[in-house]
C-alpha cells in the first residue's frame, strides 16, 4: 500500500513538472491568433510587383528596452514555454510577405497609391475599423498607424510601435526603402524615448533579390515623413 502510493506520488510529480513546463496557452501565442490580413493570392514583394496602383516598402524594425523586462514577464504572467521564443513583430502596410517577423528581420509590405500616384496610402473610402478607434484616413498625406511588437511571442507581452507614414514616390519607382527603424523604449509603463533610423541599404536590396528571385528592381531611398 504504501509502496502505490509512493508510486502515486512520484506519477504527480513527474505530471506537475511537465504540466509547468509544457502547459500552452493558445490565446498567448501570437502565432495561433487570427490577427492577420486574410490574402488571396500574391502578397509582399510579388503584389507589388504584379499590380501597377502597388508599391513595396522594405525597411527592418528592432526594439530596444531600457528596464527589468524579467520583472515584466513576471507581472504578466508570461507562459514558461515563451521564456526561450524570439520577439516578433508585425509590420504596417496592407499585404506584407509574412504576417509575422522576428526582431531584426527585413520586411517588405505593400502600399496602394493614391489618386496622383505620388504617395502611398490607404484608400479614401471609409474604414469603420479605423472609425470605431477613433483614426481618420487622410488619402493625400497617409494616416495614422502603428506596428505591434510581441516580447518572446507572446501576446501578453504586446507593445505598439508609433508610426507616421507620409511618403512620397518617385515617378517609376516601385520598391522604397525606409531603412531600419530603432525604437527605444523605458521604465515600467514601457515610455516611448526616440526612434532611429539607420541606413542597412545593402542587406535591405540582397533580401529584395532573393524575395523577387531577380536583382532586376532597386529599391529607392525615401524619408519616411518629408
Amino acid at each position: 500500500m504504501k509502496r502505490a502510493f509512493a508510486v502515486l506520488i512520484c506519477l504527480l510529480s513527474v505530471f506537475s513538472v511537465y504540466a509547468e513546463k509544457y502547459s500552452y496557452d493558445k490565446l498567448e501565442d501570437v502565432k495561433k491568433e487570427d490577427q492577420g490580413t486574410v490574402v488571396i493570392g500574391d502578397q509582399g514583394a510579388k503584389l507589388a510587383l504584379n499590380y501597377e496602383n502597388c508599391v513595396g516598402v522594405v525597411g527592418k524594425v528592432i526594439v530596444k528596452y531600457n528596464g527589468d523586462l524579467e520583472r515584466v514577464k513576471e507581472f504578466r504572467d508570461l507562459g514558461s514555454e515563451f521564456a526561450e521564443k524570439e520577439s516578433l513583430y508585425r509590420p504596417f502596410g496592407l499585404f506584407a510577405d509574412k504576417n509575422l517577423y522576428s526582431d531584426g528581420e527585413i520586411f517588405c509590405t505593400t502600399f496602394l497609391l493614391n489618386d496622383s500616384k505620388d504617395r502611398i496610402t490607404y484608400r479614401s473610402k471609409k474604414n469603420k475599423y479605423l472609425e470605431k478607434i477613433g483614426v481618420d484616413e487622410d488619402p493625400e498625406n497617409g494616416m495614422f498607424d502603428y506596428m505591434i511588437y510581441y516580447f518572446n511571442g507572446s501576446n501578453k507581452m504586446k507593445l505598439y510601435l508609433p508610426i507616421k507614414h507620409n511618403v512620397r514616390v518617385p515617378a517609376g519607382e516601385k520598391f522604397l526603402y525606409i531603412g531600419t527603424l530603432v525604437y527605444e523604449f523605458e521604465g515600467d509603463d514601457f515610455s516611448f524615448k526616440r526612434l532611429t533610423i539607420l541606413d542597412e541599404y545593402d542587406e535591405a536590396q540582397k533580401e529584395l533579390n532573393k524575395l523577387l528571385k531577380t536583382d532586376e528592381y532597386k529599391l529607392c531611398r525615401v524619408d519616411l515623413n518629408p
